[in-house]
């Protein structure tokens, strides 16, 4: 859940006094703002407040309704998008103040490398299989990337010396992601594609291989 901090609390006070402003005094206070500049920040504080709700943007655009507007659908991705910006923009800038030495910085990074990804399984959702470490959009330090297995396939490559050991491609589909440098938390495939994260991840797996039985010998 995004934090309600101070960055949001003055982003939608400025943002009540031009609409009061607008609405009351005939003047035009958004003429002169750029959309850029703040439609980013307005989406990230409508999601810290829906999320304090136990909601989501789907839900408050009403994009679960299945006749819902393709413009309607359009404006909830790039809400998303613009959301998952913001925080890591946020994540950053909080990453930086606690750390305002370089050379900290650059240990907890080099720190990362050492995590090992099952031992945090219980704060990822249910249902993640698998587990890599991948760069963190905000702080650059290794974060988790989990995710759903969705394919596995036995390689063609064998070792000669052990013929008992098979060896299997697993592909899973990238479903969240977790920093524990920085704290950044992006979940669902919709955050993690407005990242660089990577869609999907790969890992091979020995297991011992099973041999059919010889037909006609038992």
């Amino acid at each position: 859940m995004h934090k309600f901090d101070s960055r949001v609390k003055e982003f939608c006070e400025q943002l009540a006094l031009r609409r009061n402003s607008e609405i009351h005094s005939g003047e035009s206070p958004f003429i002169s703002m750029e959309v850029m500049g703040w439609e980013r920040k307005y989406w990230h504080a409508i999601e810290t407040i829906l999320s304090m709700q136990s909601k989501g943007l789907d839900q408050w655009l009403g994009v679960q309704n299945s006749k819902a507007p393709k413009q309607i659908l359009e404006d909830a991705e790039n809400a998303v998008q613009m959301v998952v910006q913001t925080t890591i923009v946020h994540k950053k800038e909080d990453f930086k103040l606690a750390n305002k030495n370089n050379k900290k910085r650059d240990e907890l990074i080099k720190q990362s490398v050492n995590i090992r990804p099952w031992e945090y399984f219980k704060e990822f959702s249910y249902g993640i299989d698998g587990f890599e470490l991948n760069k963190c959009p905000a702080c650059e330090a290794n974060g988790i990337l989990g995710g759903v297995l969705w394919n596995e396939e036995v390689s063609d490559e064998f070792d000669e010396d052990d013929p008992f050991t098979e060896y299997v491609e697993k592909t899973y589909s990238s479903e969240e992601f977790i920093c524990k440098t920085c704290d950044l938390h992006l979940s669902r495939t919709r955050e993690l594609a407005a990242t660089d994260l990577p869609d999907e991840f790969y890992e091979t797996e020995e297991r011992e291989r099973e041999f059919e039985p010889d037909y006609g010998n038992d």
